[in-house]
């Protein structure tokens, strides 16, 4: 598998073609910057009961409605260390793991350190959680 960084587009997560979009999450709440169509999807699912913003908590959607990536994941990290993140991370491996994924995007924008030592632990954390 490849890892690349990239920003978001212009028309941001739910513009991104990808095989598998995976936002992790931080806290009692989506983060302000998140995508609004993406936003919006996890807001109905917390709405309906389908998810919450608990360590270990997870929630998988194929083909979602206005959104450009096969598969959207969410994933409730316990804070923002890297190791609550490889366990979030983990968490939802199995529902993308063996789907002909080749390329997973992975939002950062709910953890508060984004350096390198931080990105080396999140590639092995995706390594490690879905074998690819």
């Amino acid at each position: 598998m490849d890892f690349k960084t990239q920003l978001s587009p212009a028309a941001g997560l739910a513009g991104l073609t990808t095989d598998a979009l995976l936002v992790v999450l931080v806290g009692p709440g989506a983060p302000a910057g998140l995508d609004k169509t993406v936003g919006g999807l996890l807001s109905d699912a917390v709405k309906q009961g389908d998810f919450e913003f608990k360590a270990g908590r997870c929630l998988y959607l194929h083909r979602p409605a206005n959104v450009k990536a096969a598969r959207l994941a969410f994933a409730a990290a316990a804070d923002g260390s890297a190791k609550a993140f490889k366990a979030a991370v983990a968490a939802i491996a199995p529902k993308i793991e063996d789907r002909g994924i080749d390329e997973i995007y992975i939002d950062l924008t709910d953890l508060p350190d984004e350096t390198l030592t931080l990105a080396r632990r999140i590639k092995q954390a995706v390594k490690d959680a879905t074998g690819l």
